[in-house]
């Protein structure tokens, strides 16, 4: 008789999907369970799992995810995992940390090299109840204006990944040189704008006066999703300013890694002309230099 594993092994095994680049518009899904596997078919290198997230929730998660990886996509890159956590297989070696019932969702450290973005089932699996517990945190200033989707929730998340991308750019240049004090490296003009701004993102919402990281995450979410006149002229000015940051730093096809100190270029008309741009991105995001 022949070895019945022996001939399993040469049976035929289906091919695997060929990758694509994703769609530009995600087609809502019936289920949670295709949400997440329309996501792991497009962005193969994050585990997505939607055990025990109702398809509403995992929906707009998805939706979200989709839309914030195509303007956002080297971010998004270092995100590996985004999920309830109840699946244990799609964690392999992660160890997220338990979640109190309050936590809608958290990302537990945004200045890890690869970062997480965790889903409390208490409450993705319950949607309906979910937009009204969001509702009402805008509706009482703890959220921002115009946040109270779960799309606006997982934004704010979103921004968390961001935020660590951002601050972990040291030995990235905007140009082919900075400035003797530093002025230039991507992860330090990120920190500087940051400490220059952060009582204007503070006023986004009651919440984001929790700290430096919430205040951004806060009006990250606030400028994806607010309509402008619904804001005040305060936060008007947040989203303003968080709009030109973004279009004026989160240019990575434009850094590099191989950069000098301005002042060690020999040739006189190169270095006015990296001066002068660098002085010019100074100007445009509020710093002083």
């Amino acid at each position: 008789m022949e070895d019945e594993g022996f001939q399993a092994l040469l049976e035929p095994v289906a091919a695997p999907i060929p990758y694509a680049p994703p769609p530009k518009v995600y087609p809502t899904q019936a289920t949670a369970v295709a949400a997440e596997q329309w996501l792991e078919r497009y962005y193969p290198g994050t585990a997505f799992d939607f055990r025990g997230v109702d398809t509403v929730a995992a929906n707009a998660v998805a939706r979200q995810w989709h839309t914030l990886a195509l303007r956002y996509p080297e971010a998004a890159a270092t995100v590996d995992y985004v999920g309830s956590g109840l699946t244990q297989v799609k964690l392999s070696r992660l160890t997220l940390p338990s979640m109190m019932d309050g936590i809608y969702a958290q990302v537990p450290d945004i200045h890890a090299t690869l970062r997480q973005i965790q889903l409390n089932p208490k409450h993705f699996g319950d949607s309906e109840a979910l937009l009204k517990l969001l509702a009402r945190d805008v509706r009482i200033g703890w959220h921002p204006p115009g946040t109270e989707s779960i799309e606006g929730l997982f934004t704010h998340e979103f921004g968390h990944v961001l935020d660590g991308f951002m601050r972990s750019m040291h030995n990235t240049a905007f140009r082919p040189a900075v400035m003797a004090n530093g002025f230039g490296e991507v992860g330090d003009v990120w920190n500087v704008w940051q400490g220059l701004h952060q009582d204007l993102l503070a006023i986004s919402s009651t919440y984001a006066k929790t700290n430096i990281y919430e205040g951004f995450a806060e009006a990250f979410s606030m400028l994806h999703h607010a309509p402008l006149d619904d804001l005040t002229a305060a936060l008007r000015r947040v989203t303003r300013e968080m709009r030109v940051m973004l279009d004026v730093l989160y240019k990575p096809s434009t850094w590099t890694n191989d950069f000098v100190d301005l002042g060690k270029i020999a040739d006189q008309a190169l270095r006015q002309q990296i001066g002068d741009e660098l002085r010019e991105l100074a100007k445009l995001l509020g710093v002083t230099l």
